[in-house]
């Protein structure tokens, strides 16, 4: 089945039927044009609900542990990057996947890969736009809580509430800031996330 990448495998059909969002697929990319014995980097954004990823057979990032049935398998989604060197000019990419927590399984999010260098320069614009908007969210929730110990306005609680809900959508959807969060479990996160939605 040819896919287009990023997007959820539930948008497609197999042998006439709808796929289901939850299950397990393999992904193979054939990537050719490298320098051999260079280094290269990719960065991987949050893959649903938990992979392992190989370079010409060599497994060198995952997420979590991938099964074929729920109970042998564990989400768990952040991003990374990680570094590779190919030994040819041409490599595979596989990408094995599992998903039985969220509603749509797959590789929904670009994947980035390069040069170290360029790599980390998208890491540190990703990472600093999400800090940004944390903290314009946190001033502005600041700002509404001082206007309301003032003039008691309830509508300025509802803007509160909002910039608490964005802040929690930038730091579960975001880039690493959920990785400041320590020991919290996916389902957590998960449950938070639809939360949020939900408001």
């Amino acid at each position: 089945l040819s896919m287009d990448v990023p997007s959820s495998w539930s948008r497609y059909e197999l042998n006439g039927k709808k796929l289901s969002g939850l299950g397990f697929a393999t992904y193979r990319l054939h990537v050719f044009g490298a320098q051999p014995g260079k280094q290269m980097a990719m960065r991987i954004a949050p893959i649903a609900s938990s992979y392992v990823l190989f370079v010409d057979g060599n497994e060198v990032a995952s997420r979590g542990v991938v099964g074929k049935t729920e109970e042998s398998s564990e989400p768990k989604n952040f991003p990374q990057t990680m570094l590779f060197t190919p030994q040819k000019e041409s490599f595979d990419i596989i990408i094995n996947v599992s998903n039985f927590t969220l509603a749509s399984g797959g590789v929904s999010q670009p994947l980035y890969m390069g040069t170290p260098a360029r790599i980390a320069y998208i890491d540190n614009v990703v990472i600093g736009r999400d800090y940004f908007l944390l903290g314009s969210f946190f001033i502005s929730a600041s700002l509404c809580l001082l206007i309301y110990v003032i003039r008691r306005k309830k509508v300025l609680m509802l803007y509160i509430v909002m910039c608490a809900i964005l802040a929690i959508k930038t730091t579960i959807n975001g880039s690493y800031t959920i990785n400041l969060v320590p020991n919290i479990s996916f389902g957590t996160i998960v449950r938070i996330d639809y939360l949020s939605l939900y408001w």
